[in-house]
């Protein structure tokens, strides 16, 4: 938990509060800072509140510390064995890191990514291992960083093959198919998709031509839902809809109220998620999208009459 790309966020937020607090110049509002900088936006609910009700008993109510020594990071043997096991993922080979042969050389992994196996998945994945496919995913990572317009030649669905010009603003991973897919603009704005593994070609073109607001042009629906924090439900739907925009509002102890944004194209992919938070959840908003709910709902529940 210490290392987890996730909650690591938790740990560097809080480091940076018990050394202002060490320091002696922690206060409310610097807590409530640090917390904004370092974590996410929906740690202002969790993180000042451990804090004060003594779940996590390294401050003071009045935001002193019983520490006399400011946190200091360290890689164990067990993170270097969580690392390793990372490396081993032909995943990370698409992000262009280091290349030391004798880093982590004499490390046994922590568990092996081949030992996983992923029943839901629709699709094989993608050949995460191929250098064409590392190629283009460096050089459209490369063009979102830089904000660059990139000219792509993909194969379409009948195999024809195709040449765009477009402004790519953001790469998707999707767990139920393996598979990256990369989100741009055309001509005129017009939002298009297309799957990593169907491009063979991709360069940069001459002209930059990211507008300052990119987010305007992209078209978003939203869904109001509230759920009670029983089993975890609060951490889970934080975590599994992490790549979503959302507001999240604490109604009471227990209650928590939650604006999502998402693309229409991930509609469907949304609702199964929603759905697999049980009778923990419950979508107020928009009509179309708990009708939508209900009659899947109702779909999966004449298959077991």
């Amino acid at each position: 938990m210490l290392f987890h790309e996730i909650y690591g966020a938790y740990f560097n937020a809080v480091s940076h509060i018990l050394t202002e607090a060490v320091s002696g110049n922690l206060d409310k509002e610097k807590l409530h800072e640090l917390v904004n900088r370092y974590g996410f936006s929906e740690s202002i609910l969790s993180i000042p509140q451990k804090f004060m009700d003594g779940s996590w008993p390294v401050l003071h109510k009045d935001l002193t510390t019983p520490l006399r020594h400011a946190p200091q990071s360290v890689v164990t043997d067990l993170q270097k064995r969580w690392l390793k096991s990372l490396l081993l993922d032909p995943r990370i080979r698409l992000f262009n890191l280091p290349d030391d042969p004798d880093a982590l050389k004499d490390v046994e992994p922590l568990f092996d990514p081949a030992l996983f196996i992923f029943p839901d998945r629709k699709h094989m994945g993608d050949p995460f291992d191929s250098p064409v496919y590392i190629h283009v995913f460096r050089t459209l990572l490369s063009a979102i960083h830089a904000q660059r317009s990139v000219l792509v030649t993909f194969s379409g669905s009948t195999g024809k093959e195709h040449k765009w010009k477009l402004i790519p603003y953001r790469l998707e991973y999707s767990s139920s198919d393996d598979r990256f897919r990369l989100l741009g603009f055309r001509k005129q704005w017009r939002p298009c998709t297309l799957l990593v593994s169907c491009i063979s070609h991709v360069e940069y073109e001459p002209s930059v031509s990211f507008p300052e607001q990119l987010s305007i042009h992209i078209p978003l629906k939203e869904v109001v839902f509230e759920f009670k924090d029983e089993r975890n439900t609060l951490e889970r739907i934080l975590l599994q809809l992490s790549q979503y925009e959302k507001e999240t509002e604490q109604l009471d102890p227990e209650h928590y109220r939650v604006r999502l944004k998402y693309r229409s194209e991930d509609e469907a992919e949304m609702i199964v998620q929603l759905l697999s938070f049980g009778p923990y959840l419950r979508i107020l908003f928009p009509d179309s999208l708990v009708r939508s709910v209900k009659e899947r709902v109702q779909k999966q529940a004449q298959l077991w009459d």
